[in-house]
């Protein structure tokens, strides 16, 4: 199936505005999660789910969309995060997204996510695995990526005391480096402390 197999219907039945719409960061343990709505101004050759490609791909890809497209960024920080919860966070990362593009669209490709009214009235369709299935919604992944990893290497470059996580490599994501360096310094502010081997390394620290 074609990676505008979505597109190209919603074009040929007179909707012309579509926005693809992704989020980067749910799983990770510490980061902020950032999602990404991207309206393609024509189509574009080598879009796919930004997991799969490589970073020299993937960035030229970024520099591409960004530079040829409406979009838009939306970002919830992890003391919005350790607030209000995952699910409220995937809402308004995708809404301060969608509100970022400088058109309203007509209709939204959404990957997975089904967002409900009180977040927009705009028509929309949600794809399981759309950042693969549909080259909007592989778009606004790539863009949301590059974004979030690019945050994730600031955060480890301006704190010497998280050093140790690696954030410029795992991107806050539970791999054996970040959960050694849990185990020795507890979590951080940038932690999410939800998840268990957050929320236990916590409670270790408490006594």
């Amino acid at each position: 199936m074609s990676k505008y197999h979505y597109e190209n219907s919603l074009w040929a039945s007179g909707i012309k505005l579509i926005a693809g719409v992704d989020e980067v960061g749910r799983g990770a343990w510490a980061g902020p999660l950032c999602a990404a709505a991207v309206v393609l101004s024509k189509k574009m050759r080598g879009l796919d789910d930004s997991k799969v490609l490589s970073i020299t791909i993937r960035n030229k890809l970024y520099d591409r969309i960004v530079s040829n497209c409406d979009y838009g960024i939306g970002t919830v920080e992890v003391n919005e995060l350790n607030r209000f919860g995952l699910t409220w966070a995937n809402h308004t990362a995708m809404k301060r997204a969608i509100d970022g593009l400088s058109q309203k669209p007509h209709h939204l490709l959404v990957d997975y996510i089904k967002l409900p009214k009180s977040i927009t009235n705009i028509s929309q369709t949600s794809i399981t695995g759309g950042d693969a299935l549909s080259a909007s919604i592989a778009a606004a992944s790539i863009v949301a990526k590059v974004t979030r990893d690019k945050l994730m290497m600031q955060l480890h470059n301006g704190d010497t005391s998280i050093r140790s996580f690696a954030f410029h490599r795992n991107f806050g994501y539970g791999t054996k480096c970040h959960r050694n360096a849990l185990a020795k310094y507890g979590p951080t502010k940038y932690h999410r402390y939800f998840y268990l081997p957050v929320a236990k390394s916590r409670q270790g620290m408490l006594f």
